[in-house]
């Protein structure tokens, strides 16, 4: 017999938690696999996805949490409980002058999924973040080791810099901050 496929699901929202149970009951109930729930010990704010956005958003494993007013320079693409992060990062270098999007991502497997009758793997949520990075010339994602997001800059198309954690501690605003920065000047 074949193992059931096991999700990995990091909610960045406490709006997304309830929405992410719901569907890993429907996951089980169908047959589709089982959902490893990945939560911090952080607080988790919420996402601020309207309801109407939220279902179409959780197939997908992630949604644009903001949208920069100017040309955005970078999309900063964060994981689970860095997601806060990476929005605090945006409104730092927005006032720096430096337009930045925000893609936050609880399951990044639904990102590379073949879809029923897709030739190539692709995905709503791949083909959303490759629109989300388009006029950018940066992507920053901010994930630890289970992330596995390295390919989103090559999926992008977009240089990309890779932000993990050291050890425990996830990186600081500070380190984010300069990495882009630095980045952008390269």
């Amino acid at each position: 017999t074949a193992t059931p496929r096991i999700e990995v699901v990091e909610p960045f929202g406490t709006d997304w938690v309830d929405a992410q149970f719901r569907d890993a009951l429907h996951r089980v109930d169908v047959g589709e696999g089982s959902t490893y729930f990945r939560v911090s010990r952080r607080a988790l704010p919420p996402s601020n996805v309207e309801d109407a956005r939220l279902g179409p958003a959780l197939r997908r494993g992630g949604a644009l949490l903001h949208r920069s007013m100017d040309d955005p320079q970078v999309v900063l693409v964060g994981v689970g409980h860095l997601v806060p992060t990476a929005l605090d990062a945006a409104m730092k270098l927005e006032v720096e002058g430096i337009a930045a999007d925000v893609v936050g991502i609880a399951i990044a497997d639904r990102l590379r999924e073949r879809q029923p009758g897709a030739a190539a793997p692709t995905s709503l949520g791949l083909e959303q973040l490759i629109e989300a990075s388009r006029g950018h010339r940066l992507a920053v994602v901010l994930h630890d080791a289970l992330g596995g997001l390295e390919w989103i800059g090559g999926a992008t198309g977009l240089r990309a810099v890779s932000i993990t954690p050291t050890g425990t501690e996830p990186p600081s605003l500070e380190e984010i901050l300069e990495a882009t920065r630095n980045a952008l000047v390269r």
